[in-house]
């Protein structure tokens, strides 16, 4: 089974830097964002209105790229 990064970071006591995204809708942000060093990404559906596809993609990239991704 594959090891929640974050969970251990957390257990760690090391802190854990990301952003919420909620107007940007192409997956490839998450690319970028594991690039500059952040360590998840929030999508904020609340406030947002994501097509079930377009979240799809993400976590599908995010699962990936090995990249901590919540659906808030």
């Amino acid at each position: 089974m594959k090891t929640n990064v974050m969970k251990e970071a957390l257990a760690r006591g090391e802190a854990q830097i990301g952003v919420w995204i909620n107007m940007v809708r192409n997956p490839a942000i998450l690319r970028l964002m594991k690039s500059a060093g952040l360590d998840f990404a929030r999508f904020d559906m609340e406030h947002a209105s994501p097509s079930i596809e377009t979240l799809s993609d993400m976590a599908l990239l995010a699962r990936a790229l090995d990249f901590t991704f919540h659906r808030i």
